[in-house]
């Protein structure tokens, strides 16, 4: 009889730890839900236009590019500039590549791109690029040091996320998530519009 007690005993101690741990992550879910969609970045995932009295200087990045060699740095050169975080092993990346692409050669005359690699290996970038065909620079960022200078406005746990600087080096949009050409190249037009 004290064997069989001992076995539902332990039995129900793991089903009563199980249902506790279940509750606890349902409510560490839960918590801080608002109507404001933030999911817990810091930032509100999606598109975010900055009218030009609110918009904040955008930092000035440089790096080593995924290549291996030369180096690439964005220090606002008077033209719209878009910089798209990425990485490797990001599913949503691989699936907006193209459309950064697309956008780049439509905007080729009013945008500078540039793709900023962080947490990454060099190589696994590299094979990243040569599949996408990308035609703009790309930043080598394993640390995310330059990625942490965008704080406030990139989220370092939100790839792929992408802003939008205009001519006067400020953020005039940004992107939690992937891109779409059609907006980026509406974006890239609104940030020439107001420079």
């Amino acid at each position: 009889m004290a064997g069989r007690w001992r076995i539902a005993s332990t039995a129900a101690t793991v089903a009563f730890l199980l249902a506790v741990l279940v509750a606890v992550l349902l409510v560490a879910r839960t918590s801080g839900k608002s109507d404001d969609p933030d999911s817990g970045l810091g930032v509100s995932p999606g598109l975010a236009r900055f009218a030009e009295a609110d918009r904040g200087d955008a930092p000035s990045i440089a790096g080593p590019v995924v290549s291996g060699s030369g180096r690439a740095s964005i220090s606002h050169p008077g033209s719209v500039v878009v910089v798209n975080v990425w990485q490797s092993t990001c599913g949503p990346c691989r699936g907006e590549a193209d459309e950064l692409e697309a956008a780049a050669r439509a905007t080729r005359e009013e945008a500078v791109f540039v793709g900023l690699d962080v947490v990454d290996q060099r190589s696994a970038a590299q094979a990243f690029l040569r599949t996408s065909r990308s035609s703009y620079a790309h930043i080598f960022d394993p640390d995310a040091q330059q990625l942490l200078k965008f704080n406030g406005v990139l989220p370092v746990q939100a790839i792929p996320s992408t802003a939008v600087i205009d001519k006067q080096g400020r953020v005039a949009a940004r992107i939690i998530g992937p891109v779409s050409a059609r907006t980026l190249t509406e974006l890239v037009a609104e940030a020439a519009a107001t420079s």
